[in-house]
Formats: C-alpha cells, sequence, structure tokens
C-alpha cells in the first residue's frame, strides 16, 4: 500500500514539473529565441499585430541577410506587463503609444537613440516630434499617427439630422445604434472633451458625470470593439461607429458610402513610436531595420495594407487620403487636437472602465 502510494505521488510530482516546465517554457520564449540566436544575424521586435507588412519583413530579411524575429501585442498594457515579466531581455526593438514612454523610461526598459544613425530623422514631421511625453525624442522615433472621429453611414443621414458633433454618439437626437472603442483612455478622453471642451484630470464630480454618460450611452452601443469597427459601420449595424482613421481606409475599400467625420469639439490622437530595447547587443542590425522602415516603398506598403499616416513628410504628402481631410487637420482644426492622455492613473483607469462595463 505504501509502496503504491509513494508511486502515485511520484507521478504527480513528475507531471506537475512537467507542467511547470511547460509553463516556464512559453513565458520565457522570447528570452530563450534570442539567447539561441545570439550569434547569428537577428533581431527579435515586439509590435502591434497590423502595422508592418510581413513583405516588407521578408524584403530586408532577402537584402540583408537578417533574420527578423517578430513577436506581436494587442495592446500597450499586454506590452508592458510582458516586458516587466522578462525584464526586457530577449527583444531589441518595440513599438508603444506615446503615453507609455515615460513609464519604459522610468522602468529602464529603453535606452536613447542616436539621431545620426538615422538617414530619415530630419524628414520626420514636425508636428509629431518634441511631444510632451519625450520632449527632446531622446527615446523615440514617431512612425505612424491617426485621430480619432466619427465613421458614419452616409446613407442613413441622408434625410436625417446630423451634426458634426460627439453628441451623434453620446447623445443621439434619434434613435441608432452605435459602434465603440474598447480602449478606456480614448473613451475616457473624447466623453471629457464632449462634456467639458477639455481634457483635464478626473475630479470626483467628473468621474461621476463621465460615468453617468457612459453608463447612459450603453443602451444604445451595439459593441465595444477596435478589431471589428470597420464591420460595425459597413455590415449597417452601426450608422455611427467611434474609431481611428485608419479604420476608415479599410471601410472605403468595401463601400462607397462611408465618411469620416471630426467633431467640432475636438479630437484626440495617438503616436505609434518606435523605440530600442534598453537590453539590446544589437544596436548596428537594430538601425538597419529601423532605415529600412522609413524607406519609401515600405512606408507605401504599410499604408496601402493598413491605412496608417506615417510620420514621414516626403511620402504622406504624396498619399490619396481620400478618407481624411488633411487640410482640415493642418488648419485651424489642428489646435483642437490633443494626444492621448491616461486623466487618471493606470489601475483606476481600468477599475473604472470595469465598473462601467458591468453595470
Amino acid at each position: 500500500m505504501n509502496g503504491r502510494l509513494v508511486t502515485q505521488i511520484g507521478w504527480i510530482l513528475l507531471i506537475s514539473a512537467f507542467w511547470l516546465s511547460v509553463l516556464a517554457g512559453f513565458l520565457y520564449v522570447p528570452y530563450a529565441v534570442q539567447w539561441f540566436n545570439r550569434k547569428q544575424q537577428s533581431i527579435s521586435i515586439f509590435i502591434w499585430s497590423d502595422v508592418i507588412d510581413s513583405r516588407t519583413i521578408k524584403e530586408f530579411e532577402q537584402q540583408t541577410g537578417v533574420r527578423v524575429f517578430v513577436n506581436y501585442h494587442e495592446s500597450n498594457d499586454e506590452l508592458l506587463t510582458k516586458l516587466r515579466f522578462s525584464h526586457g531581455e530577449g527583444y531589441d526593438l518595440f513599438m508603444p503609444s506615446h503615453y507609455m514612454i515615460k513609464t519604459m523610461v522610468r522602468d529602464e526598459l529603453i535606452k536613447k537613440i542616436d539621431k545620426t544613425k538615422l538617414e530619415f530623422w530630419y524628414d520626420l514631421d514636425p508636428k509629431l516630434l518634441g511631444l510632451e511625453d519625450d520632449p527632446g525624442n531622446e527615446y523615440t522615433i514617431p512612425f505612424i499617427w491617426d485621430v480619432y472621429g466619427l465613421c458614419i453611414d452616409k446613407r442613413f443621414f441622408a434625410d436625417k439630422p446630423f451634426e458634426p458633433s460627439w453628441r451623434m454618439l453620446f447623445d443621439p437626437p434619434i434613435s441608432y445604434r452605435v459602434g465603440m472603442t474598447d480602449e478606456p483612455r480614448e473613451i475616457t478622453d473624447i466623453a471629457s472633451l464632449y462634456l467639458y471642451g477639455d481634457m483635464k484630470d478626473f475630479n470626483d464630480k467628473r468621474r461621476k458625470e463621465i460615468a453617468n454618460l457612459l453608463i447612459k450611452q450603453k443602451r444604445f452601443v451595439e459593441a465595444y470593439t477596435d478589431l471589428m469597427s470597420d464591420f460595425l459601420l459597413t455590415s449597417g449595424a452601426c450608422p455611427v461607429v467611434l474609431a481611428p482613421s485608419y479604420t476608415m481606409h479599410r471601410a472605403k475599400k468595401q463601400v462607397p458610402w462611408a465618411a469620416f467625420v471630426l467633431p467640432r469639439e475636438g479630437t484626440v490622437m495617438a503616436v505609434e513610436s518606435i523605440v530600442i530595447a534598453a537590453k539590446t547587443e544589437k544596436e548596428a542590425l537594430v538601425y538597419q531595420f529601423i532605415n529600412f522602415l522609413f524607406k519609401s516603398a515600405a512606408i507605401k506598403t504599410m499604408y496601402e495594407r493598413y491605412g496608417y499616416l506615417t510620420s514621414f513628410k516626403p511620402v504622406l504628402d504624396t498619399l490619396n487620403l481620400d478618407y481624411i481631410d488633411m487640410k482640415q487637420l493642418s488648419g485651424p482644426y489642428a489646435k483642437k487636437i490633443a494626444l492621448i492622455r491616461p486623466l487618471i492613473p493606470r489601475h483606476e483607469l481600468f477599475e473604472f472602465w470595469l465598473s462601467i462595463k458591468a453595470h
């Protein structure tokens, strides 16, 4: 009996050890990849899943002989969590949004860039340089940007009242369904613009008023989504959808009646930057890759597939941006465009958002 018990315990310990090994292997895959490929010409990047076209990476590999190992993240918070867990090991390049930079600098996850190694620096759009999260661009290379607006069904509003206002999203004058992003920073920023005309930090009064606005809105929200925002519009499910400008690029490929409207109250924009991992030992290869990403052909391929606005002025000025009024963006309205910023601390923001969705 005792022998059988010992055998059973042994098997339990063996199985437990196996699954712990599998879990550890999964968590440390990026580090393992970096270690096994340290001696070969390779880099490991951690980027958004829909930014750099696979054809661009393959072309870089063919031209340079440098292998690119790609890891994807779907949110800034996923990126930060994984980097903190691995202490930034196993990666050479990241792509965070502007509002994550201060945190990454504080956590010593990224290093200063050497602008003398960048072939394109003086062709970057000046309005994307010197942003408040990295005033001297010591750590960041702005890569792509987009603005939020109202994606609308022009057919639906052909004989119905329409205002170029966030009211169409939060307090529509007629009955219809709306689509929303699932990003709490963007939602709270835009709600603040709608209610107060600014994006000041939350106080108790503002927090309650914005919560009431979002709870009241829930009764006509079709879905909170980012991946399916263009589908909500093109399927006819929602005549109004809150989404970034690149969503309209996808929608216009499918239907001719989609339009992108910038609300009169103002809007928010996001800038996705390229940053270099603090612990990389492959800076020369990283700069080689970055310079390749800013080649005209690579940027045009990215735009044609995904619709992101580029920071590289010589190419931006040549793109057929039929879904967005660039003159409006660069005119007086430009003063109404603010960078997305967290109005409350990160952990409180997600508690706030969960309480809204659970209501």
